[in-house]
């Protein structure tokens, strides 16, 4: 969904097809989609994405056990307790394993992307 609007929902399945071997070059899908919808497409150097690396990793590391303790607290049954608590933990349970899943996604897809990066100037 962009600006609330599903941009494949109008396509055909071959335009879909031809989309999607199009969008296996160099740029990547998400590449190819600004292009389609008319947006600039700004590519980072190999040097832009070490740094974000480094930052992503930086970030994951502070935030990888931010809902452990609130977990630990929750099945400790001195917090709270009952069938409400218990959807809590488990509601819980999910967004910690969804937070780790996408902190490990954006790493993995910098790490993509780096491998990739060609070197252009000795900077990169």
């Amino acid at each position: 969904m962009f600006g609330g609007k599903n941009v494949f929902a109008e396509r055909d399945d071959a335009e879909m097809a031809a989309w999607q071997s199009e969008s296996s070059g160099k740029r990547g899908a998400v590449g190819m989609l600004c292009v389609r919808l008319g947006w600039e497409v700004l590519m980072a150097t190999r040097a832009e994405l070490m740094d974000a690396l480094r930052r992503a990793q930086e970030l994951s590391d502070q935030h990888w056990h931010c809902l452990d303790r609130p977990l630990q607290q929750m099945s400790g049954g001195r917090t709270w307790t009952g069938p409400v608590a218990e959807l809590f933990a488990g509601d819980l349970v999910r967004q910690r394993a969804e937070l780790w899943r996408g902190l490990r996604g954006i790493i993995d897809h910098l790490h993509e992307e780096i491998s990739q990066a060609t070197v252009m100037r000795p900077g990169d």
